[in-house]
């Protein structure tokens, strides 16, 4: 969909189109992607290819936006050649800053210049200071032999710019932002003596500064050709010296290889290019894929895809698989009622052959009296009474570790076209032990993963066990999504026990607070045999009625009146959403 645009200073169109998986860009070809957050939205600035590009002979720069990175808006050649009168040839990588309510965008020339361009705008506007920033013409000992690829950071109000290919130099700027201060300086890399061209630490091109945690990285291109890639290397000191530590992805199939990092809703993303599109290597395309760091700080490499890391619906859509895992033989007896209905819930959905794994008595610290052999009668018979006869189920306190390895091989099972939608409905130890384990062995693989969750008391119980059983500790929703919330979409929903007195509620109560079924009878009284059989065996359950951790199932695949994702069920919805099912 094409939009033209008319403001006071130009004439430029505005294209909207969605990401569908990698390359991002696909109407045009792009390079050198510069990601940058600026007032709650991502930019990315790039350089742009000819469609008929024997070599790097760009002429124009190309921004796009987006607000949640599945719709985006091209703004179009924002800026180019012709607004640059010092300069008349290849256009390549840029950056662009925000200081103050200014827009400074940097961007190379000639393999000789860089040159700054300032805003009110972050995708229009730009005029260019009048002169070089820098310029090695008569200066080449001093600046570098090609002073290309412009990075700037902005640390305790002083700006820095990073710059330079196979020679690598920065500078502080002054607070213009358009001139030099002081001199320019050689980037000290340690950690890399001895590394050739294309291989382990050695500097090339595309340099990129950030700061997380208190450190600065630089990632950037190792050199040219079949085994280069984007490495990294890290400091204390925005000055340095910089310490070479590793890949940030493995070479990507093109000859040129130009990056960026950047944080986005709490979300690490790693922008870069390939040729993939055109197969060609002066015909590139940006592409983005999420990013982790481990404990210590060290990025954990991307892993370049094709299909959409955006997951959609937090719910459950039709495509993808469903595992379960709850608790019932520790301290929360409700499980036992809220594992019937969950697979009733999912039975009467048709949702038997998708549900590929039912983890139940997952309080793996042990179980108290006969709460197990309660928990597996919840769990296994009605199994088979509604059919889910591909589905495995195992009693987690039993043999945790089979519990770990059966889900950690569900989560390596997901994929774009095949997601894994975990109901979290006991502590989160079994959860969290394979997540971790997953991503050791394939960190993608969490980025078609969703987990979602209702109750404080399950997210926070590894380390809060009850004064009346042994200290333990594993696994909570904060430590997992700490650990994995780069990749695993997390979805915490309203506590499904309800509120105050509400005896419509699926933890229903009286006037007095205690239990109560009158918002329950009607399963009683129900034509559907099922539901009157759920019913009876609950009955028998101790304490209850209880179906709290039921409304996470319901909130994933009922879909009353063709609507899913109600995170507000209650008795009175369920009831009408079985009899909904049951006539059609």
């Amino acid at each position: 969909m094409l939009y033209v645009f008319i403001t006071p200073t130009s004439l430029y169109s505005q294209t909207e189109f969605k990401y569908t998986g990698n390359p991002l860009v696909r109407h045009i070809f792009t390079a050198d992607p510069t990601a940058r957050v600026f007032d709650g939205k991502l930019y990315v600035y790039t350089s742009h290819d000819l469609k008929d590009a024997d070599y790097y002979t760009m002429k124009d720069w190309r921004v796009f936006s987006t607000d949640n990175m599945e719709d985006w808006i091209d703004y179009g050649d924002f800026f180019g050649l012709d607004d640059i009168p010092w300069a008349k040839s290849m256009a390549w990588a840029p950056d662009c800053v925000k200081r103050g309510d200014k827009y400074y965008f940097y961007y190379p020339v000639e393999r000789t210049k860089i040159g700054v361009a300032v805003s009110s705008n972050p995708v229009s506007g730009f005029k260019d200071s009048g002169k070089p920033l820098i310029d090695n013409t008569s200066n080449v000992k001093l600046i570098g032999p090609e002073p290309i690829d412009p990075s700037v950071i902005i640390d305790n109000g002083q700006a820095y710019i990073f710059f330079g290919c196979r020679e690598f130099r920065w500078a502080k700027l002054n607070d213009d932002m358009v001139s030099i201060k002081g001199k320019i300086n050689k980037v000290k890399l340690i950690g890399n003596e001895g590394d050739k061209e294309g291989f382990g630490g050695y500097y090339g091109e595309g340099p990129f500064i950030f700061k997380k945690d208190g450190l600065f990285y630089i990632i950037y291109s190792n050199g040219w050709g079949n085994q280069s890639t984007i490495v990294y290397a890290t400091s204390k000191s925005v000055e340095g010296p910089f310490e070479y530590k590793g890949e940030v992805i493995k070479n990507v199939g093109c000859s040129t290889s130009h990056g960026s990092i950047v944080e986005f809703k709490n979300k690490y993303y790693l922008f870069y290019h390939t040729r993939d599109l055109s197969g060609h290597n002066n015909r590139r395309s940006v592409c983005f894929d999420l990013i982790s760091f481990d404990k210590n700080g060290n990025i954990v490499p991307a892993v370049k895809t094709t299909s959409s890391l955006v997951s959609g619906k937090d719910y459950y859509t039709g495509k993808g698989r469903i595992a379960l895992s709850s608790d019932g033989n520790m301290h929360d007896n409700d499980d036992m009622q809220a594992t019937m209905m969950s697979l009733m819930i999912l039975a009467k959905a048709g949702l038997q052959d998708k549900t590929s794994l039912y983890v139940y008595a997952d309080h793996v610290w042990g179980s108290e009296k006969n709460d197990l052999e309660i928990m597996r009668h919840s769990a296994e018979e009605c199994g088979k009474r509604f059919s889910f006869d591909n589905t495995r189920f195992i009693a987690a306190v039993e043999n945790p570790e089979q519990a770990y390895e059966a889900m950690c091989n569900e989560i390596l099972k997901s994929t774009a076209e095949n997601p894994l939608f975990i109901v979290a409905a006991g502590p989160m130890q079994v959860v969290g032990e394979a997540l971790n384990r997953a991503f050791r062995k394939e960190p993608a693989s969490l980025s078609y993963v969703t987990v979602i969750s209702h109750s404080e008391w399950n997210n926070e119980h590894a380390d809060k066990p009850h004064a009346n059983e042994k200290p333990h500790s594993g696994w909570t929703w904060n430590k997992m999504e700490k650990s994995f919330g780069q990749r695993v979409n997390f979805n915490l929903i309203s506590d499904q026990n309800g509120t105050g007195i509400s005896e419509n509620a699926y933890k229903s109560k009286n006037k007095f607070k205690a239990p109560s079924w009158i918002s329950w009878e009607w399963m009683k009284e129900s034509s559907d045999s099922d539901v009157r059989w759920v019913y009876e065996q609950t009955r028998k359950k101790p304490a209850g009625p209880d179906f709290s951790d039921a409304g996470l199932v319901y909130y994933l695949c009922a879909d009353l009146d063709g609507e899913r994702g109600d995170e507000n069920g209650n008795p009175i919805k369920l009831k009408y959403w079985l009899e909904q099912v049951d006539k059609y």
